[in-house]
């Protein structure tokens, strides 16, 4: 360890690349781990104030999202007045949540899923200590407050979306917290249902004396009231976590890669050392732990650095999270120790995974082979190098030649497999396909315009193994580049074309951009057409346990389409068959618990085999149960459909694509953080392959010199080699992009029926390109200038 140490010491400017790779990779790695811990479930804001809070019994749905036993207003009212003379309680307040949407400017604002819960009792303010900012509290049915966002002011008049339709409400008052606040009496018709409960206690208060009370409910206190987060949050932070999670592997990916193929360069450079002290008497052994222990020695202050940078790049990967809308406005970094923690673990099995390659190899060669004083690689590639690099490639192509043989739903992710197994390959392979690349692209140059051509020719024919580390991280982002970009493209192209084809109606009215559903009026303007009223319902079969269920009230012209043209009956239902299905035989009467806090028996009338929602009911039958519930889509028969405040007309082709749109925006917006990553890191991780080799090539140009080349000529020929280095790494990216590209294209036909333009992303791979020449040229020129002048 001390000879490690000294030798840390020693040659500390051959090993910076190695200390940038780790520093980097440790920076990454604490900054999607802190963002991660950040993005924990947190207490919802309107519950800040609440000390306690008691919320309805509920069923998990599939997804593990809680669907609620509402309890009606008076029934939580009731509820409420005997928590409150429960001792240590000081109030208890019913929390009666409707869709309300203020229309701004002739503009629904923008508040998406969670518009569906932007509506509250004045009196539930108190929950989460919001205070009125300006005018008084609402009493009257057409009063309100509002948030201080909207810019209205006390006395104006207001458009509000609601389930019904718009109306106009006076503004009393402002406060300076999301919402739109009104009277009790106006939340409990507007909600239909209860299902919390905020208390303000005491010191004193004994969650057990309430527990008494609510039976099947929940008393919450603490950071269990995180609990209550809203299910669009849930499913935001998911994505959130999804992003954060992909970060950590391709930092630890890219880590690995980069810290292997630096120190394989710097192994390489250090033959002549290796050799002296394999032929002092140090055994293989020896030499592989003075190699880890160098790894280790680097691996220390690159975690300090690596910490002391992670923290802002935390705070910056936050704000670009919440400005792409990954994650809640709100949302904040929270400084825990375990994620610095993990990251310098994980970046310490890291070093020592990408250095252990190297130092087995560099180890075990032997000493007077060692001593052998030539730039030229004698084995660029071993027998272990060859076997695995042929493996991938094969498996990989193996895998995108039998695309169109393997199940529908599983082609996509099989061959991202096989695109993973090529680039792995192609990255083995590289100091085999340097020469033969080499030799084309110089044949023009060599013997017409001088020895430049004939120079770079050579001098990269004889460093297989520094072009290759050079190459390999350009190889690995454009690939995945051009993979991920390119996937994207073409499944929402084809889902788009899909869903466009599914569609058989002249028209569709959807609801506008940030609005989450169609209120009674905007299906009403539509003209006329099939619609579904959703809902969800806790349903308790004869016999059974309860369970979640996804509820739709159909109209007359989708129940026709059903083949139920004469209708259902008020207490009967239609449900799906089939795997989506509930399992429901005809006649067997189910328990429905609906979000106004009715329980009511209803009769399967019929099984379905192509039903539109898992169960159907009469659309009046779920408007009367929820007051809340939206219209995702009107299939309108003409093209005389009209929109109105909330909602929009588009083709089918136009709706198509429309429908994965959201999805589409956020997965670009993953791909955008990943790629920016990935290209920084690998213009970085080139920029040090080529600082480390300009060191080892100092001789080379003093020999240029001496032969007579001028200081221009010398950056010519290195300027080439580092365009010729990026170029090749380029084009065997994209070649493997390409094949899995092609593979995947076809698996997608398979899926949809009909194949897709395949979609090579070429601004992406130029932009990545583009990075690595910019710091490559410079890397390499820079060194090569000091150098010649120094001569």
């Amino acid at each position: 360890m001390r000879l490690a140490i000294a030798t840390v010491r020693r040659r500390w400017a051959g090993l910076a690349g190695l200390f940038v790779a780790l520093s980097l990779g440790i920076a990454l790695l604490s900054a999607a781990c802190t963002v991660y811990a950040s993005g924990l479930p947190a207490v919802p804001e309107r519950y800040a104030s609440a000390d306690a809070v008691v919320r309805a019994p509920f069923v998990e749905d599939e997804s593990g999202y809680p669907v609620y036993r509402h309890w009606r207003f008076e029934e939580a009212r009731h509820l409420a007045d005997r928590l409150a003379a429960v001792p240590g309680v000081t109030d208890a307040v019913p929390d009666p949540l409707f869709y309300a949407q203020p229309v701004l400017g002739g503009v629904p604002q923008d508040l998406g899923d969670a518009a569906t819960e932007y509506g509250r009792a004045w009196s539930s303010a108190a929950l989460g200590g919001y205070r009125l900012a300006s005018g008084t509290a609402p009493a009257a049915e057409r009063e309100a407050v509002v948030s201080t966002d909207t810019g209205l002011a006390a006395g104006t008049r207001v458009s509000v979306l609601t389930a019904a339709g718009p109306v106009e409400w006076t503004v009393t008052g402002t406060v300076e917290a999301p919402g739109v606040y009104v009277p009790d009496a106006v939340a409990a018709r507007l909600a239909g249902g209860v299902r919390v409960i905020g208390l303000r206690v005491t010191p004193s208060f004994d969650a057990s004396a309430v527990a008494g009370l609510v039976g099947e409910a929940d008393v919450l206190t603490g950071d269990r009231r995180s609990r209550l987060e809203p299910e669009h949050e849930a499913r935001l932070r998911w994505i959130g976590a999804q992003l954060v999670i992909a970060l950590t592997g391709l930092a630890a990916f890219t880590t690995v890669f980069v810290v292997a193929s630096t120190f394989a360069l710097n192994v390489t450079q250090r033959r002549r050392e290796i050799g002296l002290l394999r032929a002092v008497g140090a055994t293989p052994g020896q030499v592989r732990r003075t190699l880890l222990g160098e790894a280790f020695g680097v691996w220390v202050p690159a975690t300090v650095t690596g910490l002391l940078l992670g923290l802002p790049l935390a705070y910056a990967l936050a704000a670009l999270m919440r400005a792409g809308g990954i994650e809640r406005h709100d949302f904040a970094v929270r400084l825990l120790a375990w994620p610095f923690g993990l990251a310098a673990g994980i970046g310490l099995a890291v070093a020592l995974a990408g250095v252990w390659l190297a130092a087995r190899r560099g180890s075990r060669v032997p000493p007077l082979d060692a001593l052998r004083d030539a730039a030229v690689d004698r084995r660029p590639m071993t027998r272990t190098r060859w076997a695995a690099g042929l493996l991938c490639v094969a498996g990989g192509v193996a895998i995108v030649l039998s695309a169109a043989a393997l199940p529908e739903d599983e082609t996509t992710t099989i061959v991202l497999y096989s695109a993973m197994l090529l680039i792995v390959g192609a990255t083995l392979l590289a100091p085999v396909l340097v020469g033969p690349v080499v030799r084309v692209v110089t044949r023009p140059f060599v013997g017409t315009r001088g020895a430049t051509g004939l120079l770079v020719r050579e001098g990269t024919r004889t460093a297989v193994r520094r072009v290759a580390s050079t190459a390999a991280p350009v190889l690995v982002t454009v690939g995945f580049t051009a993979l991920f970009v390119g996937q994207v493209d073409m499944i929402l192209d084809a889902s788009g074309r899909a869903n466009a084809a599914d569609v058989r109606a002249a028209a569709v009215v959807v609801p506008a951009e940030g609005t989450p559903g169609l209120s009674d009026a905007a299906v009403a303007a539509a003209g006329g057409g099939a619609s579904l009223l959703s809902t969800t319902a806790v349903a308790t079969p004869a016999g059974a346990q309860p369970v979640a269920a996804d509820v739709a009230g159909a109209d007359a012209a989708t129940l026709a389409r059903v083949g139920r043209p004469a209708g259902l009956a008020a207490d009967e239902i239609l449900v799906a068959g089939g795997v989506e299905g509930p399992g429901w035989p005809v006649g067997a009467t189910v328990e429905f618990s609906f979000r106004d806090g009715a329980t009511v028996s209803l009769r399967v009338a019929a099984v379905l085999d192509d039903a539109p929602a898992p169960v159907l009911l009469r659309r009046d039958v779920v408007r009367a149960h929820d007051p809340n519930a939206l219209t995702s889509i009107v299939y309108v028969p003409d093209a005389g459909a009209r929109a109105t405040p909330g909602a929009r007309v588009l083709t089918p082709l136009e709706y198509g694509r429309s429908v994965d749109a959201r999805e589409g925006e956020l997965v670009r917006i993953f791909l955008a953080l990943l790629l920016t990553v990935g290209t920084g890191y690998t213009g970085i991780a080139i920029a040090n392959t080529l600082l480390m080799s300009a060191a080892g090539r100092r001789r080379e140009y003093a020999v240029l010199r001496l032969s007579g080349a001028s200081v221009g000529q010398v950056l010519r020929v290195v300027a080439a080699e580092a365009v010729i280095v990026v170029g090749i790494g380029g084009a065997l990216g994209l070649a493997v992009a390409a094949a899995a590209l092609q593979g995947m294209r076809t698996g997608i036909a398979e899926e949809v029926g009909f194949t897709p333009p395949l979609s090579v992303p070429w601004g992406a791979v130029a932009a990545v390109v583009a990075v690595s020449l910019v710091l490559a040229v410079p890397a390499s020129v820079i060194p090569a200038w000091r150098a010649g002048r120094a001569g």
